[in-house]
């Protein structure tokens, strides 16, 4: 009997923690995604858990994973139906957050996921954009060998170039330029 109840009452705070809407740190999926707990992420998505919760930002739990560089967590968001797509309020997405921060293998995985290559956050900056400003070399490759729009401006008028320009990113500023850059 003890062990009956002991099971139930382990249900039932799984199933409070699995369902809530919000926690201090978010929806446990996101929450999960946030600490790199592959294993949890996994055991909550089992448990039935909505794959394209918000937190209060806006921000699903791929797009956590995403900026966090959880490349494992990214694919198994994915294969359980996350939508690559999704902006945050602040207007950035998964592979935005990934391209900013140059993890060249989760912006491959969301490419092949189906996003959209050259999405664009509030300020109208594109994964391009992003990884060449902070420059990740590897991903810049990778952008301009899937097709992104080389030209594209920022709402101050600033491309991918003259940010590279700027902060002195030659092996950027070489791949771009040989893309047909200006």
């Amino acid at each position: 009997m003890k062990k009956i109840i002991y099971s139930i009452t382990v249900l039932l705070l799984a199933s409070a923690l699995l369902f809530a809407e919000e926690n201090e740190q978010g929806p446990p999926l996101i929450d999960a995604a946030k600490k790199g707990l592959t294993d949890s992420v996994k055991e909550i998505l089992n448990k039935g858990a909505y794959v394209n919760v918000k937190n209060s930002r806006g921000y699903t739990a791929l797009m956590v994973a995403s900026d966090r560089g959880y490349v494992d967590i990214v694919k198994l968001l994915l294969i359980n139906g996350a939508f690559p797509g999704v902006k945050g309020e602040d207007g950035n997405s998964a592979i935005t957050l990934a391209a900013r921060r140059g993890y060249t293998d989760i912006v491959k995985l969301l490419l092949s996921g189906g996003v959209y290559i050259d999405t664009k956050t509030a300020d109208e900056s594109t994964p391009l954009i992003l990884s060449a400003q902070y420059g990740h070399t590897d991903t810049v490759k990778l952008l301009v060998l899937n097709g992104a729009y080389i030209n594209a401006k920022r709402s101050d008028g600033k491309t991918a170039l003259m940010l590279a320009s700027e902060k002195g990113f030659n092996d950027v500023i070489k791949i771009l330029a040989k893309a047909g850059a200006r």
